[in-house]
């Protein structure tokens, strides 16, 4: 969740993901099936070892973590 709420605030949880040893893509994976059933697609993409989060579905991210 800290991970979601960083980058919808427009921040990068790279320090976060370091200090808690998560790996990016193993992030994206956990987070994108969390939502899956919900959002019916993927919500955020790993690039480089860094999480984007996916345009279209940042509104319904917002909505869904209130």
């Amino acid at each position: 969740m800290q991970i979601l709420h960083t980058l919808l605030d427009g921040g990068d949880p790279a320090g976060l993901m370091k200090a808690q040893h998560i790996m990016p893509s193993i992030a994206a994976d956990t987070i994108n099936e969390a939502f899956y059933d919900e959002i019916g697609d993927t919500v955020l993409l790993c690039e480089d070892d860094r999480l984007l989060l996916v345009d279209d579905y940042t509104d319904d991210l917002r909505e869904l973590l209130g």
